[in-house]
């Protein structure tokens, strides 16, 4: 629009700009939300089967508790029903869970200062129980005192969702390698020499990710090809929110030597090295 005064027309230009931004919140809100009522629909829905499937059992035994004279019938079982039904209630309290982290990893901009290295040390202590019972290592490298500006409470939500992935798919015997390193961002289109960061990265060394599938890798509701049955589709999403909130970012890359996936998120640091 050419007319009007200056300042006028500066005021419809900021609408109009304020309006186009509002309309793709919007529709960001809506596929979000039909994204997410079709992922809770699924679980619900072999809830509802699995239910059924224990009434009928349990009617089952009713009628056979009372057997005819000279019969012999077992009641039906209801423990593989039972076990079911547990995991899918599993699957939707991870997924409530994964949506709500990542509601709030959008809106929480309270931004702490981080010890990268003591979380890193935390999260292989906390999960090196699990990791045993799979027979997989955690190792972690990282310097003494590197810190990092992080939405509150992001760290450690990244490295529990990236070291129960990589348990997922670790190889029994292998060892999974979180490591915490500074340095220039990223190798994509983020990268940039002038600010340094504080990278946190978890390396496995199971089946990895072509490069197709680790372009997806970090979308809502993602699974990868062959994966345990169970997992939401979140986690890697949670932590690619929660390192953009932060003011970083995350990049999945196949690792120099061997098999797996390569997880490496970055942080803003809290202050420059010497010498970068």
């Amino acid at each position: 629009m050419d007319r009007g005064p200056p300042e006028l027309r500066h005021l419809a230009e900021t609408f109009n700009v304020m309006a186009a931004r509002l309309e793709t919140l919007v529709d960001s809100q809506k596929a979000f939300v039909a994204d997410a009522s079709h992922q809770l629909r699924t679980p619900l829905t072999a809830l509802r089967l699995r239910i059924d499937s224990l009434q009928d059992s349990l009617a089952s035994d009713s009628v056979s508790s009372t057997p005819s004279p000279g019969s012999a019938t077992e009641p039906a079982p209801i423990d593989e029903d039972v076990a079911a039904i547990g995991a899918e209630l599993d699957r939707l309290m991870g997924l409530v869970d994964g949506l709500l982290a990542m509601a709030r990893s959008g809106t929480d901009a309270v931004i702490e200062v981080v010890d990268v290295s003591a979380a890193a040390h935390s999260a292989a202590d906390r999960w090196d129980a699990l990791a045993a019972e799979h027979a997989v290592g955690l190792r972690v490298e990282a310097p003494t005192g590197v810190t990092a500006r992080i939405v509150r409470g992001g760290v450690e939500q990244v490295l529990d969702n990236l070291i129960d992935n990589a348990i997922g798919v670790a190889p029994r015997g292998s060892t999974i390698e979180i490591t915490v390193a500074q340095g220039p961002q990223g190798d994509g289109p983020e990268r940039d020499r002038d600010h340094t960061t504080v990278h946190l990265i978890v390396r496995d060394h199971g089946p990895g990710l072509d490069a197709a599938d680790r372009e997806r890798a970090t979308g809502r509701f993602w699974r990868a090809p062959g994966a345990p049955s169970g997992g939401t589709g979140l986690g890697l999403a949670i932590v690619a929110e929660l390192a953009r909130a932060s003011g970083g970012g995350v990049a999945l890359g196949e690792p120099a030597e061997g098999p797996g996936l390569s997880v490496d998120v970055w942080f803003p640091a809290v202050a420059p090295v010497d010498g970068q």
